[in-house]
């Protein structure tokens, strides 16, 4: 509805002779206001020289007089409105007012029938309701991006869940997207790793019977042995930095056997390497890669994220060092005091270090390579990274550098900075050992979902309750996440997440799964309305406004890379529908049938009029909307990939 708004109000303007306003229309927050509004006539007071309330009121003359006078011909309704589309007229008939406030606002009410209309709209289009069928561009989405042999934290479980959430909503738009995962499987978090599990291995096989989970707790054990090492120990800190050129050896030959992989940098220039030693950290190295990527994957299930493509930096950094080095003779990069840079300087930007004084390529470099690798794989139109937003200014950085080494390249790169999360207690750290990882997290959930349900009159078997403990847990985690607009930094609370009242994923679940309570006991009542029009009571036309406004909404957080705004307008939906609920019967009952009030009676009593049909019509009418709100919740906790449990 809000482009046929503009569609219109740009119809108008151009009979005013005025072009390229680019009128913008948005959905009215508060229902006094109308379903939209637009505030073109105040950009256009100083080009028309005329108070803004003044040009208002013509284009409220306009609309009007082309959609609210039944009598006239179409010949004179389209005299001051030249339509540009055949639709145009079909939007004139959807208003049924228009007003003008201060200081210049015009503001467009539907009539009943069209919001009544967008019930039949969902109920026939379903899972297709407000989703686009354009074909759009081909797009890449990386996002998650966990370290093997690091552990799977909040933070993670942050970028995936925006990152899931944005590729939903790309495909909500139309586009075709491919959802990929670039891990770090060499570097110095590895190196630390390994010497970590060397100075507190005594068996590699007794590790090996632990579940894995309890490996990978392990490895995050060890991580923190080997960080606090490195930083505290100028010997064993040594150690470490000479390990870590035996991994990068490790991952080498790990390619070359298994992927037929033609080594791009000889890291054997840089180490006297003793067999036997790169033999113990290869075994390492292959385990716990083994073991974490086996892990993530667990995860990814319950997250309900299915990848397809993976990314190493192993490979992508051998890719990107070459790139780099092939650049020095045409001055893209310097050697400075044994190291290769990219003055940052000459673009506004700052310096950075693509392939250190070891001769090892860092983050930046392996990015340089992550590149061309996707575009090989996937002819892609654009590609977006999402990852926390403290490496905004390293992303630029890139992306300057990817201009100049491959321009088409660097311009379809796009890097999409999301907050920090910190739990209560402040900002964690893999160093330490401070760490909520991503299924603690998920498990302390379903515990306190599960003593929600202990507590409930429902009594659910035991397959039941797991689906619906571990579908809310989901839900509180990723809600809660994603309804704070990006890039802001999130304090997660455990307590209100899962909180069954007010703004959170369960509470979106539970009034999803009331709607489904009401749709059973209707039966096989019909859900199709009758094509009568009805008056509709304040808190029915409440709910039907926000279905209506369901395809902009998700047109809009498509456009503007928004979760949040999917979040906001669910929140305010389960909170119409469930006041809607406490004040109305939904099903009609046959008792009530022989004492219905006259059409006096209920004028009298303040009750709008019933549709033709009485009680049995109101009810229909009520069912449609009820099973429209189902659909339209499920569609949009889809979007923030949250799954709906039918009872709760």
């Amino acid at each position: 509805m809000k482009n046929q708004l503009v569609d219109l109000l740009n119809s108008i303007l151009a009979e005013m002779g005025i072009s390229n306003a680019a009128p913008e229309v948005e959905i009215s927050d508060n229902p006094l206001h109308g379903e939209y509004t637009t505030n073109v006539a105040m950009k256009l007071a100083k080009v028309l020289k005329k108070s803004p309330m003044e040009i208002a009121g013509e284009i409220k003359e306009a609309v009007s007089f082309n959609g609210q006078h039944p009598n006239t011909s179409k010949k004179d309704r389209t005299k001051s409105v030249k339509l540009a589309k055949l639709d145009q007229f079909s939007v004139l008939q959807a208003i049924d007012r228009v007003e003008v406030a201060p200081p210049g606002f015009i503001n467009f009410f539907l009539t009943e029938a069209t919001l009544s209309t967008s019930l039949r709209s969902v109920l026939k289009e379903k899972e297709s309701y407000g989703m686009s069928q354009e074909k759009g561009k081909r797009i890449i989405i990386e996002f998650t991006d966990p370290n093997p042999f690091k552990e799977f934290h909040i933070g993670h479980l942050y970028s995936n869940a925006v990152g899931e959430s944005i590729c939903r909503l790309f495909e909500a738009s139309g586009q075709d997207v491919r959802r990929v995962n670039y891990q770090g499987d060499v570097g110095m978090h590895v190196a630390k790793s390994i010497w970590g599990m060397k100075k507190k291995l005594s068996n590699l096989t007794n590790v090996e019977k632990l579940s894995l989970p309890e490996r990978v707790k392990w490895m995050g054990e060890v991580y923190a042995l080997g960080a606090q090492a490195y930083e505290n120990n100028p010997k064993e800190a040594e150690e470490i930095k000479n390990m870590n050129y035996l991994v990068f050896i490790a991952a080498q030959e790990y390619l070359q056997e298994k992927e037929g992989w033609t080594p791009q940098v000889n890291y054997r220039q840089y180490v006297t390497v003793n067999d036997a030693d790169l033999a113990v950290v290869r075994k390492l190295y292959e385990s716990g890669r083994t073991w974490s990527l086996l892990y993530f994957e667990t995860l990814y299930r319950r997250l309900g994220t299915a990848f397809k493509g993976y990314y190493f930096e192993s490979k992508v950094g051998e890719m990107g060092a070459k790139i780099v080095r092939e650049h020095i003779a045409d001055g893209i990069f310097d050697q400075s005091d044994g190291a290769i840079i990219f003055r940052g300087e000459n673009v506004g930007l700052h310096t950075r270090v693509f392939i250190n004084k070891l001769g090892l390529p860092t983050y930046e470099a392996k990015e340089l390579g992550l590149a061309p690798m996707k575009e090989q794989d996937w002819h892609y139109d654009a590609s977006y990274i999402i990852t926390a937003k403290e490496i905004d200014e390293y992303f630029k950085v890139l992306i300057a550098a990817m201009l100049q080494v491959a321009p088409e390249l660097g311009a379809k790169t796009i890097h999409i900075g999301h907050g920090i999360v910190r739990l209560p207690e402040g900002k964690m750290s893999s160093r330490t050992g401070n760490i909520l990882t991503g299924e603690s997290l998920l498990d302390s959930l379903k515990q306190k979902i599960n003593t929600i349900l202990d507590k409930s009159e429902t009594k659910y078997d035991k397959k039941e309750s797991e689906l619906i403990a571990e579908r809310a847990a989901v839900a509180a985690v990723k809600y809660s996440l994603l309804k704070v607009a990006l890039p802001s930094d999130i304090t997660f609370d455990m307590e209100k997440s899962v909180s069954f009242e007010g703004d959170s994923g369960p509470y979106l679940l539970y009034t999803y799964a009331r709607c489904k309570s009401v749709l059973r006991k209707a039966g096989d009542h019909s859900c199709q309305l009758s094509a009568v029009s009805c008056q509709l009571n304040p808190e029915e036309r409440a709910v039907c406004r926000l279905i209506a406004h369901f395809p902009d909404v998700v047109a809009g957080a498509a456009a503007t890379l928004s979760p949040s705004s999917i979040c906001t307008y669910l929140n305010r939906l389960a909170s119409s529908f469930n006041l809607f609920y406490a004040k109305h019967s939904i099903l009609a009952k046959p008792s009530a049938v022989s004492g219905q009030l006259s059409a006096e009676e209920r004028a009298e009593s303040g009750k709008p009029a019933l549709p033709a049909g009485g009680l049995q019509a109101e009810s229909s009418l009520r069912i449609s909307l009820t099973a429209a709100t189902a659909q339209v919740l499920a569609n949009g906790l889809s979007l923030l990939g949250i799954k709906t449990v039918e009872r709760m």
